[in-house]
């Protein structure tokens, strides 16, 4: 590309002259517009009635009041939390947890709250008697508990869990078992009753329903008094309701009763496996409910 070419590119045509003046008018009309109409139409002044300028006055000391009562409101509840982060959890002197007051616990850094509901908590376990009730107490943690243990005393003997007689107890009384509900306490009462009574604890283990494992852990919390006990008069009973003891087969019940009949009453348990109906193991288990009144 030649010279005289490029000098030629560099000039502008009239219409572009134009157009740039067009342009730089306009710019000067929009930079000078704002000025022109700022000096031209001044902002309004509005004037207040008296009674409107007393509300406006009023409305900006409220605001300043309020203002002031949320400082002052943050700055007591600043102190208040100073003053609780004050209070020291470690006693000075060895204490016994099942005799302190609401106003003790809340010396120790407990709430009115939390007090309260140590209070109940301690009701509800029969008093303080181990360390390891207060680390299960949700409202305590184990730092705190940590910081007491030296100074912690406990007078209370842990109280000897009641056993339960197992033939005298309700159905309510078995719900206080642990793992004992409505339906299996309503089946321990109805197989006491088929039986005619329990003459050892581990009868209990062969209600409907119950795990092997529920009753290893109730057991030991169990006890029997045999005394008590209905027994079957099996010189007397026809076949069908000697099939209604748990352990007579309705089998078993006829094989006993067609005995009966060609051999006449049974006297002991040894008559009784001469009928062929009973096994010993069995015999020995049905004894107790046998009666050989002729």
């Amino acid at each position: 590309m030649s010279k005289k070419s490029t000098q030629l590119r560099l000039r502008f045509t009239r219409r572009e002259k134009r157009g740039a003046l067009i342009l730089a008018f306009l710019a000067i009309i929009l930079i000078l517009l704002p000025k022109f109409f700022k000096s031209t139409y001044p902002p309004l002044a509005i004037e207040l009635t008296y009674e409107e300028k007393q509300k406006v006055e009023q409305l900006h000391a409220t605001s300043k009041q309020a203002k002031a009562q949320k400082k002052k409101a943050y700055s007591n509840n600043f102190k208040n939390y100073e003053k609780k982060e004050k209070i020291n959890p470690i006693p000075t002197e060895p204490f016994d947890p099942d005799t302190l007051t609401i106003e003790s616990w809340r010396k120790l850094g407990l709430s009115e709250r939390q007090a309260e509901i140590m209070l109940s908590y301690r009701e509800r376990s029969n008093g303080f008697y181990h360390i390891d009730q207060l680390y299960s107490a949700y409202v305590l943690d184990s730092e705190k508990v940590n910081l007491w243990k030296p100074f912690l005393v406990f007078n209370r003997k842990k109280p000897v869990a009641k056993k339960i007689e197992i033939n005298s107890a309700s159905a309510e009384e078995f719900k206080s078992l642990k793992g004992i509900g409505d339906k299996l306490s309503e089946r321990i009462v109805a197989y006491r009753t088929k039986l005619g009574g329990f003459v050892r604890v581990e009868q209990i283990g062969e209600v409907y329903g119950l795990p092997a494992e529920t009753f290893e852990e109730i057991k030991t919390k169990l006890t029997v008094d045999p005394t008590n006990i209905q027994q079957v008069m099996v010189n007397h009973l026809e076949i069908k309701e000697l099939a209604g003891h748990p352990y007579i087969s309705f089998q078993m019940a006829k094989l006993i009763v067609n005995y009966r009949l060609q051999h006449g009453p049974y006297l002991s348990i040894e008559d009784l496996l001469k009928s062929k109906g009973l096994e010993k193991e069995e015999a020995t288990k049905i004894e107790p409910y046998i009666n050989f009144a002729p």
